[in-house]
């Protein structure tokens, strides 16, 4: 019957998964939390496999976690949900997924840490077994207080997360039972919105997704308007929850970067003209209801192309942009901002289509591998390395620098400042870069020379309209090579960081002779 007032229940919604069930509740029977403070409740959706018969195996075996119910098929995962809800006692519940399983300590973090952030939903990190797809973005690192709805909890709307009871109930919510699809989006969303506070589960992997061998756990397999209209529904139930402004607009994002975007690029190619300009027309309408201003600006620059070929119903276009590839181009920085300039840019397409999302730049920048050939004359390094993500007209906006090190005396990673607390330069140079993607830099060292010298790391500075993005030279000799010069008032000499990161070290010479043929210089 289960444990009554335990710290979780765990709610399983079970449809014909026989050959992945055993895995999933051995899972649960040997977690750390214990059975004292574990409820199982497991909803069999009128199984033909023997799913159901294989529950009630484990409820007489551990009947103090198990409690089963039975119940006609209702078509998806929904009704079972809302029954497992209808009867757990526990402070938590948590949906598992019949076919996956947990990590052994998995309950007792997410509870432990429910309880010391008083977070009312905490989010596992996932990953996907047997080729299953899990966005991993999410799970970089631990959060106590996730912002809602931030960049990327819109990617993480499925079910499988700990829930506390009491907003589940303050909330009345509950799985809408009219969608084939998607039904735990809604409920998910309602979730995130209304909790106090959001917390994400630090690494290791506490939740398993499992692909079946036959695939039988993809949602559909169906004809293009059917599934369009069950993600439709899908949309609209969660606009009912969440009003129109801002972060609606961050919750779409991810259905036209994902769900609607595969109908471009995986069932366009495939239709025949007249099919074709029935989808385009389909999508169309779903872009005139939801693809807002503030939509269409947080896509990628190849996805927002493709949503202006929709709009414009230009089938010819939209089929030449449907290939998923390339994803990015080279970037191209000028005064009116940063460019991806894909195939169409300033082909009479307007050039707002290919802008940078703000918040992909620095990414962006970060994915550049510059590994430099250092040379030095006199007072001047000269650096040689080579490119392919950036466009040589950004030239313009680029330089090489010299920057502090951080406390810890290394090079900073790539960092995204804006003008007014940048990163100080001690030393800056121009940058050229050829149409083969070689880069021609140098900077004269003698300001940070006449500054008293010291350590510093090498760096390429990008300047956009309003943002500064600066990231490390990487040397391209080993770590114990180095190039070194001495002249009449300073030694100089360029080596690497343990992460290959130049680092250019600049002692300044204190002799009288040094100081007497300094003045004479400045004089």
């Amino acid at each position: 019957m289960g444990t009554p007032g335990a710290d979780v229940s765990v709610i399983i919604p079970v449809y014909n998964t026989v050959d992945y069930l055993s895995a999933c509740l051995d899972s649960l029977v040997d977690q750390t939390i214990g059975h004292e403070r574990l409820e199982v409740v497991a909803v069999d959706d009128g199984s033909t496999d023997g799913s159901g018969e294989l529950l009630e195996q484990y409820a007489a075996s551990y009947p103090d976690v198990f409690r089963v119910l039975h119940q006609e098929n209702s078509g998806g995962p929904a009704r079972p949900c809302n029954a497992g809800l209808d009867v757990a006692t526990g402070r938590f519940v948590f949906f598992l997924g019949s076919d996956d399983y947990l990590a052994l300590d998995a309950l007792e973090r997410l509870v432990e840490r429910a309880d010391a952030w008083q977070a009312d939903v905490v989010v596992p990190v996932a990953e996907g077994v047997n080729g299953r797809r899990v966005d991993q973005r999410l799970f970089k690192r631990e959060h106590p207080d996730l912002a809602y709805p931030g960049t990327l909890l819109p990617y993480s709307l499925s079910n499988t997360k700990l829930y506390r009871r009491d907003l589940v109930v303050e909330h009345g919510l509950r799985y809408p039972l009219d969608l084939r699809v998607g039904s735990d989006q809604p409920f998910t969303l309602a979730a995130l919105r209304a909790a106090r506070r959001i917390g994400v589960l630090g690494a290791p992997t506490a939740y398993f997704a499992v692909k079946r061998s036959d695939d039988s756990n993809i949602s559909y397999k169906i004809d293009w308007p059917t599934r369009l209209a069950d993600l439709t529904s899908v949309v609209e139930h969660l606009c009912e929850i969440e009003p129109e402004g801002d972060d609606r607009d961050a919750l779409l994002v991810r259905h036209f970067s994902w769900e609607f975007d595969k109908l471009i690029t995986r069932d366009l190619p495939l239709l025949p003209d007249e099919e074709g300009e029935g989808l385009l027309a389909a999508l169309a309408v779903l872009a005139d209801r939801y693809l807002t201003e503030g939509v269409r600006r947080r896509l990628t620059v190849p996805r927002r192309v493709r949503w202006h070929h929709v709009v414009a119903g230009d089938l010819a276009a939209l089929r030449a942009a449907s290939d998923e590839a390339p994803t990015t181009g080279p970037l191209l920085v000028e005064a009116g901002g940063a460019f991806s300039p894909l195939p169409g840019f300033r082909e009479g397409l307007p050039d707002d289509l290919f802008v940078i999302p703000q918040g992909a730049i620095a990414p962006w920048i970060q994915s550049i591998d510059l590994a430099a050939t250092v040379r030095l004359e006199g007072h001047t390094i000269f650096v040689t390395a080579s490119t392919a993500t950036l466009d040589p007209a950004s030239a313009r906006h680029a330089r090489l620098t010299l920057s502090p090190l951080n406390d810890a005396g290394d090079p900073r990673g790539a960092l995204d400042v804006s003008r007014s607390d940048g990163t100080r330069v001690l030393a800056s140079g121009p940058m050229t870069i050829g149409a083969d993607g070689d880069v021609q830099a140098e900077v004269d060292l003698t300001p940070f020379i006449e500054q008293g010298g010291g350590r510093a790391g090498l760096r390429l500075r990008i300047e956009t309209d309003d943002r500064i993005f600066d990231r490390p030279f990487r040397v391209a000799v080993s770590a114990a090579s180095e190039v070194a010069t001495r002249s009449w008032n300073a030694s100089i000499k360029v080596t690497s960081s343990t992460e290959d990161r130049v680092l250019v070290d600049v002692t300044v010479e204190r002799t009288l002779a040094g100081r007497v043929l300094g003045r004479l210089r400045r004089n």
